[in-house]
């Protein structure tokens, strides 16, 4: 059904079948509201296509992240107190960059779960590296690492000529 809306003077509104209430909502000034009427540039209530009851999700897949249920990448909001999620179901890297630039990345794969901080070059850290911060593109300054074998975490504090610094605990209590 495509329609009018009559409250709203020439705003567009798609729904399916006999369906009432809100659809797919075009507003006079172009914004676009799924399943309610858009208050910005692009506004969701609901479930999205992969749901569960009380989620919203926007889901992103391309040719080469594949189209199935553990495909691409998704932002959501989920019911109860498990708050907001950005997901990526590729063995690729998330990266968040401002002013045109990566300042930050959690790596996928066998580095999976490190997070580098003010540096986008690939540092594979040890195995056992979780946070690597950088104050210049070259070397981490500061480097976590947890559960290694003798069950020790390491805090290190690092320059240029290597390490200078850390912390460490015996993994005893």
């Amino acid at each position: 059904v495509v329609g009018f809306d009559g409250s709203a003077a020439n705003a567009v509104n798609i729904r399916s079948g006999g369906a009432s209430g809100a659809g797919l909502n075009i507003d006079t000034s172009n914004n676009v509201g799924i399943g309610t009427s858009p208050d910005s540039a692009l506004h969701v209530i609901g479930d999205g296509k992969f749901k569960a009851s009380g989620e919203t999700k926007i889901r992103f897949q391309n040719d080469t992240t594949g189209t199935g249920n553990n495909d691409g990448s998704f932002v959501g909001v989920f019911g109860g107190t498990d708050g907001m999620a950005l997901y990526n179901y590729e063995a690729t890297p998330m990266r968040f960059f401002t002013s045109n630039a990566e300042r930050m990345r959690i790596a996928a794969g066998t580095s999976g779960g490190l997070v580098r901080i003010g540096q986008s070059s690939d540092f594979a850290g040890g195995s056992n590296s979780r946070l690597a911060v950088f104050v210049d593109s070259s070397s981490p300054a500061m480097v976590t690492e947890t559960g290694d074998t003798s069950g020790r975490s390491h805090l290190s504090f690092r320059n240029g000529n290597g390490e200078v610094g850390g912390i460490d605990t015996s993994g005893s209590s």
